[in-house]
């Protein structure tokens, strides 16, 4: 099971280079259904190995078997999952660029990478940069199959003024 879901990564990520992302969209479709339902059932073996620990907050188990089940789900319901503000994880220490192939088998459809700069970035952080990253990622994302989202979201009322200017 874990090998078909390697296997079947890795023939798409081939496939992707060689033919590109529309001549390759079944097999990529086919790694959205066979790597969450593999990592829910890898999960599901782990918990039932660790058995009542499996389930609390003293393992990560728990944590990552509703992650995947979340995947299957908003599969399931036609939806698709995005990873918001990956500059800013970048800047705590979680680069999205080189595993970006890893983020599409484990159910990742798109990235935000466009999205209004405000006061969630640090002063001591540059746009420029983050904005540039963004730009490398938006390409990154297409290479790989993946959605480009747009946010615009503000998270305070200084942060609508910012963005806004109201």
């Amino acid at each position: 099971m874990i090998d078909q879901a390697r296997l079947l990564t890795l023939n798409a990520a081939h496939r992707m280079d060689t033919v590109g992302n529309k001549v390759a969209a079944a097999d990529i479709a086919m790694i959205k259904v066979v790597a969450p339902n593999m990592s829910c059932k890898v999960v599901d073996w782990a918990i039932q190995a660790h058995g009542g620990g499996g389930v609390s907050q003293d393992f990560w188990l728990a944590e990552a078997y509703a992650h995947q089940r979340t995947v299957r789900l908003v599969h399931a319901a036609g939806g698709w999952t995005s990873l918001a503000h990956p500059a800013y994880y970048r800047r705590a220490g979680f680069d999205a660029l080189p595993r970006l192939l890893e983020l599409r088998a484990a159910g990742l459809d798109a990235l935000e990478a466009d999205y209004p700069y405000h006061a969630c970035s640090p002063h001591e952080f540059s746009h420029e940069d983050e904005r540039d990253y963004n730009m490398t990622l938006a390409m990154a994302a297409g290479q790989h199959g993946l959605r480009v989202t747009r946010g615009s979201d503000c998270h305070t009322a200084g942060d609508f003024m910012k963005v806004y200017g109201r």
